[in-house]
């Protein structure tokens, strides 16, 4: 058995037990005169006793600040030769460079992305004026 199959028998094994214990539960609930508190306990307890969840440490692309909403100073095309040899991680054209990333497409998604550091420097990249001359003022 290879490590995903054990990964996927372990995730059945522990789905089994879990399925298990909540009958075992909802079964000792049915015999508590206040089940309301009885519940409202035993979720206390859970969230209690629960590991917490994986957390992904967050990535950022070495890029500069996010630029001011009025985009008073624009990105410098040294600044945007450097983002635009990013990859994107993500989406329709993960793995591609941002520079080779339809001009369209990254409109659409700096739209998307408002409140990331990510979408705000994609903005500020597609304002600079190495884009908006490259791109004829698209």
């Amino acid at each position: 058995m290879n490590a995903t199959d054990q990964k996927i028998h372990a995730n059945i094994e522990a789905r089994k037990q879990a399925e298990l214990m909540i009958s075992l539960m909802i079964e000792a609930g049915a015999e508590c005169a206040d089940r309301v508190l009885y519940f409202q306990n035993l979720r206390q307890l859970f969230d209690e006793l629960s590991p917490p969840p994986k957390t992904r440490p967050a990535t950022r692309l070495a890029t500069p600040e996010p630029p001011p909403a009025t985009f008073t100073e624009l990105m410098t095309d040294e600044e945007s030769r450097e983002f635009g040899g990013h990859q994107i991680g993500f989406g329709k054209h993960a793995g591609a460079r941002i520079d080779e990333v339809p001009l369209a497409y990254l409109k659409w998604l700096a739209g998307q992305i408002t409140t990331t550091a990510f979408g705000s420097n994609l903005a500020y990249y597609l304002a600079s004026n190495r884009i908006t001359s490259e791109q004829g003022g698209q």
